[in-house]
């Protein structure tokens, strides 16, 4: 299990992409109350992921996730075969606002590069900016990093909060890698080697992948967005 490095607390964000669910394999824009979980083959990734989770610690004090059914169905799956005794489904899924039940390709088109690309403009219509829902992911995950000082916790999330996260934490734009059960490994440090404790995070980018699975396995979510050759980076 991890431990606190001399003059620095640590902790560890693993951030999993839910699944592959029923509202990507129809390429739908399904919000928390329509979504139907996952499909066969995001159970199947589930499995996989947790096999390589317990490979990394002895255990995992809680599993978070977002309130939406693909990822709470992630997060229940692993929790029983990771045997974590605790899930808090407790970050927000944005709304989608007028977009909900259509495809995603006819509401992308003309976007340039969807949310991260238009900030402070709604996406789609009706629900909140992109800027309104990276600034509530940071605050999610800093208060759940400010609890586990010292230790690794899985946050089961969807393609938002991970942008979110790399751009909040990182000031990156997201890698083009982002796939259905696909690992974001965020650490975190606040250095208090020198005079007094320095009250800011600064934060890591470990791994960003999905080695854990094979490649017919390997699936993007709905949200093609993320595919955008604007948004793409050589490397972290």
């Amino acid at each position: 299990m991890m431990m606190n490095g001399p003059g620095c607390d640590f902790r560890h964000l693993i951030l999993v992409c839910h699944g592959h669910s029923t509202a990507d394999a129809c390429g739908q824009i399904i919000g928390s109350a329509r979504c139907r979980g996952l499909t066969n083959t995001g159970h199947r990734q589930v499995e996989l992921l947790a096999e390589e989770l317990a490979t990394w610690y002895d255990n995992f004090p809680v599993i978070y996730c977002t309130r939406i059914g693909r990822a709470e169905h992630t997060a229940d799956k692993l929790a029983r075969r990771l045997g974590t005794d605790q899930v808090q489904y407790t970050l927000e899924h944005p709304s989608y606002g007028a977009a909900e039940g259509k495809l995603w390709d006819d509401v992308l088109c003309g976007q340039n590069g969807g949310p991260p690309l238009n900030p402070s403009i709604p996406f789609p219509a009706g629900a909140a900016p992109w800027t309104v829902t990276a600034q509530r992911t940071a605050r999610e995950l800093d208060a759940i990093a400010a609890t586990h000082t010292g230790e690794a916790v899985v946050v089961v999330c969807d393609i938002h909060t991970i942008v979110a996260s790399m751009q909040e934490f990182l000031g990156v734009s997201p890698p083009a890698l982002v796939v259905n059960t696909g690992t974001t490994v965020l650490s975190g440090c606040r250095s208090s080697a020198t005079g007094p404790a320095d009250p800011t995070l600064r934060w890591t980018l470990l791994s960003h992948d999905h080695r854990h699975l094979p490649p017919d396995l390997v699936t993007a979510p709905g949200e093609v967005w993320q595919d955008n050759p604007l948004m793409k980076i050589d490397g972290i």
